[in-house]
């Protein structure tokens, strides 16, 4: 007796379930449906040797060796169907049968099994080998000729819902056991159906089914985003209620800068063992800094709402406490998200949004759809704005204490737009232009606005010496900025000295070289230079002195406190930054200035240049034009 074959074919399949069940694996319906395919194979593996040992060592017409041969024939059929309903599953929208739907799908496996338990078996003893034959044994091939063919049916006619790489290996792997078949059918003493199973079973995990590929390398015991994306997208298909419960790290990238990287994982991974206590589910790794949920019950969600997590405490490996700053979110779908899509713009909508508290829960709501909705509107107002000369510039007047008159104004962009959405600020729609990529764009139209509006009016004529225009942070380190700035103003015959471009202090900061690049050929050109929100950043004041900045613009955040009624150590702040950026021989520029009081008060401590709603509110091209007419008489 040869068990060769047998014995490779047992191990191979053996060593596959060793490598699946030793990995942590995604609860996709298909791969439930696997691993009840791969379970059966192992029992079918076992049942076969066990048949080939009751041929070999009993009488033919022992009870023992007949229900051997049963439980081999059985689990075979098993296989077979189990590895149809998998290809047809992993294919399918929706994942799960109607009641008539299975029972089309089983029909061909209870028809064998009736053969199975009342068919007759016949055997073979010869030279060549024994094997069993007889209606049994075609009623095998039988079912394995309808399931096969079923199978290779579904993948063809569904060949656009399978994965290109998930499609081929199946094919090829049920032509190699349709072959193996007709082989084994055509020479019956060769005993390699198991041969069929074990190739089977590896074309499938090598190329489907490998629980490594959903495995995260960061986290420790988390699922990656490929998973979690996987997993969604069935839930959705179901249409049943589930949660999505998110645990951000908020402070990540100050963690990552103080204790490390591998920390900062560690960390989500204690975040997600303690949110497991309550949960009971998976976790997955679906952003640098966060990790994720898929709950199916209201009341586990509700019970991590209610513990303390908010008092948890994160340590290094090294047993130090780490001050975290974190956001836990719960997303009921498909109540306010019913697609992967929505659930993912959702998800990073409430993962980067706002906070005042350093750990916050939010429970999303008609609120936040609302603001999320108002985003999108938002979004595809600026796209069309940004195409369609949809952005207006506003200018407001800055006053000089020493000349005593408006000697300049700020450029700020609007959109012209206020009837769809009303009045969105810069501060929304500036930033959003810059995560669509469209700032360059925005910045451009502005710049030439600028030009436009200076040659057409002559502004130099009022005492206008010179226009402040922003430069994002993404402009800023562009190296193609001075080429363009110059291009423009050559095209409206606008000298370089009539134009101060603002850089936010976080830029100033963390732009480096290529800033310092441009900044050179631009001073060289003849530009002058302001670092706008002074007092909202990193307050570098090294860096602010070596760049070469020719006006310091305070930020109102520094100024509005000092005129509170415990104001002190503002005014005290305050004093101290005038006279440094003074001493640097800088000029400075007071924004936000809304009072007589603030007036007098920045006026005596040599502020000279003030900006704000006590002179003028930002107002268009006509508006200001016939200011500066007013005011120049």
């Amino acid at each position: 007796m040869n068990l060769g074959v047998q014995i490779v074919s047992f191990f191979v399949i053996l060593t596959i379930c060793f490598i699946y069940f030793s990995n942590k694996h995604i609860k996709l319906l298909s791969t439930k449906i696997y691993t009840v395919y791969l379970s059966v194979s192992v029992i079918f593996s076992v049942f076969e040797l066990f048949s080939l040992y009751t041929l070999y060592n009993l009488n033919v017409d022992d009870p023992l060796n007949r229900l051997s041969h049963q439980l081999f024939v059985g689990s075979l059929i098993l296989v077979l169907m189990f590895l149809f309903i998998y290809v047809d599953i992993l294919s399918r929208k929706q994942k799960r049968y109607k009641p008539l739907e299975l029972a089309v799908r089983i029909l061909p496996c209870v028809f064998a099994y009736v053969m199975v338990i009342f068919g007759r078996f016949e055997y073979h003893i010869g030279a060549d080998g024994r094997y069993s034959y007889g209606p049994v044994i075609v009623t095998l091939y039988c079912s394995l000729a309808v399931y096969a063919v079923w199978t290779i049916v579904t993948v063809i006619r569904r060949r656009k819902s399978f994965n290109p790489n998930t499609a081929l290996p199946i094919l090829f792997g049920v032509t190699g056991w349709i072959t193996i078949g007709i082989v084994q059918s055509l020479n019956p003493a060769w005993l390699i159906e198991s041969m069929g199973v074990s190739l089977m079973q590896l074309f499938i995990f090598l190329s489907i089914e490998n629980p490594r590929e959903y495995n995260d390398g960061d986290v420790r015991g988390a699922l990656n985003r490929h998973a979690f994306e996987q997993m969604l997208n069935e839930r959705c298909e179901n249409g049943k209620s589930f949660y999505i419960v998110t645990f951000t790290l908020t402070n990540s990238e100050l963690l990552k800068n103080s204790v490390g990287v591998d920390e900062v994982y560690r960390i989500l991974s204690i975040a997600a063992t303690n949110i497991s206590k309550s949960l009971h589910s998976d976790f997955y790794h679906t952003a640098d800094n966060s990790i994720s949920f898929i709950e199916k019950h209201k009341k586990c969600c509700e019970e991590l709402i209610s513990s303390d997590f908010d008092k948890l405490e994160f340590s290094t490996s090294s047993g130090m406490i780490v001050n975290t700053s974190f956001r836990l979110s719960f997303i009921e779908c498909p109540k306010y998200a019913d697609s992967l899509d929505k659930i993912t713009e959702l998800m990073t909508h409430v993962r980067s949004a706002d906070s005042n508290s350093a750990r916050s829960v939010v429970v999303v709501s008609e609120a936040v759809i609302d603001e999320l909705n108002y985003l999108s509107g938002v979004e595809r107002l600026l796209q069309k704005a940004v195409k369609n000369n949809g952005l207006e510039v506003y200018y407001q007047p800055i006053y000089s204490t020493k000349k005593k008159k408006f000697v300049s104004a700020e450029a700020l962009v609007r959109l012209k737009d206020k009837e769809t959405l009303g009045f969105i600020s810069p501060e929304i729609f500036v930033p959003m232009a810059e995560r669509m990529g469209l700032i360059s764009e925005l910045g451009a139209t502005v710049f030439e606005s600028v030009c436009s509006f200076a040659k057409k009016y002559n502004v130099r004529q009022y005492g206008v010496e010179y226009i402040e225009v922003n430069i994002s942070a993404v402009q800023s380190v562009d190296i193609y900025l001075p080429d363009y700035l110059l291009q423009c103003m050559g095209k409206y015959g606008i000298s370089s000295d009539f134009f101060n471009l603002e850089i936010t202090e976080t830029a100033a900061v963390e732009a480096g070289e290529l800033l310092d690049l441009n900044m050179s050929r631009l001073k060289s050109m003849g530009c002058g230079f302001s670092m706008d929100d002074f007092g909202t950043g990193y307050s570098n004041l090294s860096q602010m002195a070596n760049t070469g900045f020719d006006i310091i613009k305070l930020d109102k955040s520094l100024i509005w406190p000092c005129f509170d009624g415990d104001s002190a150590h503002a005014r005290t702040i305050l004093d101290s930054c005038i006279s440094m950026i003074n001493g640097l021989g800088i000029s400075i520029v007071a924004e936000g200035v809304e009072t007589k009081e603030q007036v007098d008060m920045l006026t005596e401590n040599g502020v000279e240049y003030l900006q704000g709603y006590y002179f003028a509110k930002p107002m268009n091209e006509q508006d200001y034009l016939k200011f500066l007419q007013d005011n120049c008489k």
